[in-house]
């Protein structure tokens, strides 16, 4: 089975690069219903995929439809990107970077402060590398950049191989996880 994981297009939204808590909070919302880039492109790398699956997020939905013209997607919230929430209340204004890597802490540090937590993402990974398994056929995912790196390290726990992963996934770039039932 060969699955290809695809990172989504290019959001049409510009994020604060300094911002307090409720501002950081509130980019991330909007962040998340932004349309993508009308001058997004790319072309779908090849394959006869059974199915497509796409998170629950509008973007990953738009990009299957310039990605795969004409296919229709399968939605789960099992591959919705990791959520993240200002790591407290505060009206001091930090550069974004700074909310970003205090809330990633809390999430792999399982605090209650964010909405999802690294035990609870991984078993959403694993749930859909279970179904994956179960179904055995090729298939796209279309998903987002971080969860991307929990469900890549959850396919090679199950026997998958990994093929063309990077650090940071560029939006529209994919990696390829094939597995061999034995």
């Amino acid at each position: 089975m060969r699955v290809v994981v695809i990172r989504h297009g290019t959001v049409d939204y510009t994020i604060k690069k300094r911002c307090n808590s409720k501002e950081y909070d509130e980019d991330n919302i909007l962040y998340d219903s932004a349309p993508l880039k009308p001058s997004f492109t790319m072309t779908a790398p090849e394959g006869d995929f059974k199915s497509i699956y796409v998170s629950s997020l509008q973007r990953t939905y738009d990009t299957c439809k310039i990605a795969f013209p004409g296919r229709e997607p399968v939605r789960t919230c099992l591959i919705d990107e990791v959520p993240l929430r200002a790591f407290k209340d505060s009206e001091r204004r930090l550069p974004f970077w700074v909310w970003d890597i205090a809330g990633r802490f809390q999430w792999l540090s399982d605090t209650n402060r964010q909405g999802d937590s690294k035990r609870k993402t991984i078993e959403r990974a694993q749930k859909f590398t279970d179904m994956l398994i179960n179904k055995n056929e090729d298939c796209a995912v279309i998903t987002h950049g971080y969860f991307m790196h929990v469900l890549k390290v959850v396919m090679k726990r199950n026997g998958f191989s990994i093929r063309d992963s990077t650090i940071k996934f560029k939006n529209g770039e994919h990696f390829e996880a094939i597995y061999e039932d034995t």
